[in-house]
């Protein structure tokens, strides 16, 4: 592609890889060769952290733990297709924060992006998880929003993403799997004294 192309993208990048399913994306000349159409996707929790995909049925083993094989630690869903879209899609039957159910309609699907930068909900949904929770930070003082984010805490200065004392965001998947959103994947940290919930209103 002409490198105009790339005007809006930071100075490093060369170029760009089309992950869906059509028959131009990069998975499709994968799945054409003896590879099982599986993959295996690490989105990371910020921007100096790389991601990592990993295709086929394995093993596949990271360093410095050269031996230990990833698939061990990870559970499968299928992804699903639309027939308007090159997307992909989860099945998404409920979200849950503390054990409780925030009573979504079953039966949904949601779409995997990796060009959104933080999970966007539909406005009836993204309610009903900022009113579930604030309830179970009732503990945590809040501040002022910052946009895009619609839920802020103040938080002490040694309190990292990972530390921060919030609880995990299951999507319980249609597969029965569960996909948990971790405290470093669903707070993002403003400034020393600022972190919000990573979702935004859709």
């Amino acid at each position: 592609a002409p490198s105009t192309s790339f005007e809006s993208f930071p100075v490093n990048v060369t170029g760009v890889m089309a992950f869906s399913t059509s028959p131009y994306a990069l998975p499709a000349s994968f799945f054409q060769s003896e590879l099982k159409t599986s993959l295996a996707l690490c989105l990371p929790s910020n921007s100096s952290s790389p991601g990592i995909l990993f295709f086929g049925s394995g093993p596949f083993y990271l360093l410095p733990h050269s031996d230990v094989d990833v698939r061990s630690l990870l559970s499968y869903t299928p992804l699903l297709k639309h027939a308007d879209s090159f997307g992909y899609f989860l099945g998404v039957d409920d979200i849950i924060i503390r054990g409780r159910s925030l009573n979504i309609s079953g039966n949904m699907t949601t779409k995997l992006s990796t060009t959104e930068p933080y999970t966007t909900l539909r406005t009836d949904i993204y309610d009903r998880m900022v009113r579930r929770f604030s309830k179970v930070t009732k503990r945590m003082p809040l501040t002022s929003p910052v946009a895009p984010f619609g839920l802020c805490f103040r938080t002490l200065k040694n309190e990292t993403g990972d530390r921060l004392k919030v609880p995990e965001i299951d999507l319980s998947l249609r597969n029965g799997k569960n996909w948990t959103i971790s405290t470093a994947n669903s707070m993002k940290r403003i400034t020393n004294d600022v972190a919000c919930l990573a979702f935004v209103d859709g």
